[in-house]
């Protein structure tokens, strides 16, 4: 069942970069309203559209999450 997240995850993220870069000319907002007509969050958007202008690319690099830490239990 992860995998069936992940994916979707990856394929909107995918799908987001690729707007905006072919679309750029046009603007965040426009790329947003595109978006958002689609019930995809503010802040998903705008971190995807960052890292399309950060050039970073739109795949998850593995390992790059928070670091899990065990709870000590009292």
């Amino acid at each position: 069942m992860g995998k069936i997240i992940n994916s979707k995850q990856e394929l909107l993220r995918e799908r987001v970069y690729n707007f905006y870069i072919e679309n750029k000319s046009r603007g965040k907002k426009f790329t947003f309203r595109h978006f958002s007509e689609e019930k995809v969050s503010k802040s998903t958007i705008y971190s995807i559209i960052q890292r399309a202008e950060n050039e970073i690319g739109p795949k998850r690099v593995v390992g790059s999450g928070r670091i899990a830490k065990k709870k000590c239990q009292n």
